[in-house]
Formats: structure tokens, sequence, C-alpha cells
């Protein structure tokens, strides 16, 4: 990162950062911008009017492609689009030899999150996350309310583990109705939920290896909070410069590596 980077935040004489909320998030989109809004920052997706924008403002872009192009003005780029972990390292790399910022987002979305506030992961370096700060604390519940999972591609990493747990979830939920409406084929429907949920930690389990794989060698520059619930687990006896999203890896990794015995 350029050594001429204030990394306390967008000061009185900075350009505008620039927030990404690709269109292509739909209504989820809308309720980021929103919320944005109602904290005070103004939100534009006409390009032309970049360095006429006042300070601290968050720019909408419709979209953008896997290569960052040069983005005149623009400080910072939180990306809330699913990416494969490994494009979001990729693209962090691009962003800081164009003299940018860049966050990689996880956002839960929920009925009440709108109004009050989204679970989010941040992935990033420690820098760039506080840089970044003033953004994430109004998209939060709370001002720190979101979790620095890990360096560029963690949040990207959780997306992807939320997005086939959600999935596996809806199967399970389907295989459960059918045999509630049919008493007969309970034992059916516990052996299908049985095999949906190995099918479920072994995608988990193989997901996971590839991320610790991509990231091999990585320092995480944020703060690790140790699980006591989880200290015990071999899986997170790891290093202690790995990141959260590592060392939830290392976990996915044991747990799909323990098999499941099947029901009699």
């Amino acid at each position: 990162m350029p050594e001429s980077f204030n990394e306390s935040g967008p000061g009185p004489d900075s350009q505008p950062p620039c927030l990404l909320i690709p269109a292509a998030g739909g209504n989820l989109a809308g309720q980021l911008i929103g919320r944005l809004q109602r904290g005070g920052f103004p939100v534009s997706s006409d390009q032309a009017e970049w360095l006429q924008a006042p300070r601290r403002a968050v720019w909408l872009l419709p979209n953008l492609p896997d290569q960052l192009p040069p983005l005149p003005g623009c400080e910072l780029i939180i990306d809330s689009r699913p990416l494969p972990p490994a494009l979001a390292i990729a693209l962090a790399s691009d962003a800081a030899k164009l003299g940018m910022r860049y966050l990689d987002l996880a956002v839960q979305d929920s009925p009440f999150a709108a109004l009050h506030g989204y679970a989010m992961a941040v992935g990033g370096s420690h820098a760039v996350a506080s840089f970044a700060r003033p953004w994430l604390d109004c998209l939060a519940p709370i001002r720190g309310g979101w979790w620095h999972c890990g360096e560029a591609g963690a949040a990207s990493f959780v997306t992807s583990l939320l997005g086939q747990w959600q999935g596996s979830l809806a199967q399970a939920l389907q295989i459960s109705s059918a045999w509630l409406s049919n008493p007969a084929s309970v034992m059916a429907g516990i052996t299908a939920l049985h095999g949906r949920h190995q099918v479920l930690l072994n995608t988990l389990a193989t997901m996971a290896a590839q991320y610790l794989a991509s990231t091999e060698g990585e320092v995480f520059s944020g703060e690790v909070y140790p699980s006591q619930l989880l200290a015990g687990l071999p899986s997170f006896d790891a290093p202690a410069t790995d990141s959260p999203a590592r060392r939830l890896a290392r976990f996915l990794v044991w747990l799909g590596n323990q098999g499941m015995t099947r029901p009699a």
C-alpha cells in the first residue's frame, strides 16, 4: 500500500473513496445503499461525478470486471459480490498495484437487517479494514459489530460456506416435508437426511482444504480471539498468525475427516 495513504480514514483533502455494491446484488444492494444513505453517506452511480463528489462519498458501481481497471479518485472498494476466494485475493493484489484499497465482504441478510444492521464478515488487511471502518460501522448493527475474519478472500470463503449450508438446509426441509406427509417413509427420510448431511460435511471439508491451500503462508494482520469452546480440538492447534477464517477451515477439514456412523 502506498505510504501516502492515510490508514486512519479519509482526511479533509483526500479523494472520495469508492464503495462497490454491484447491481447484481438485487434487493440486498438496494438495502445496503439505503442504510448508507441514512447514515449520511451520499451515493452515486455516475462515474463522471467522481472528482466532483463531496468528501466521504460512497460510490455505487453497477459491476466490476474480474480484472480491476484504473478508477480515478477511488481509494477504497468494498466488494459484496459472491466471489471465489482466489479471485478476491487477485483483485486485492490488483487494487494495491493501482493505488486502491480492497475488501471483500460477506453479508448475511435478514428481514430486520435494513433497519438494525447486517451481520458481516470482512476480508482484507488490518490497515484497510481500519480505513473502511466508517462504512462498515454504518452497515453493522453497532460500531465495530462486524467480523474481521482474515486477509483478502476470507469473507468470500465465508460467503461460499454460507451458500452451501443454506442450499443443504433447503434440501433437508424438502426431505423432512416428504416424510411428514407419509409416516411410512420415516426411515427412508432419516437415511436420506443422513446422506445429505454427509455430503454437506464432505463438500465443506473440500472447500476448506482448497482455501487453506490457496492461503498457505498467509500472516493475519488483525486480532484473533481464541474460542475456549473449540480450543481443545486438534484442528485449532494452529499457528498464532492464522486468521479466524483459516482456523474455521482447519476445523471443517477435521470435521469432514471424522466420518459418521450410519443409523441402524
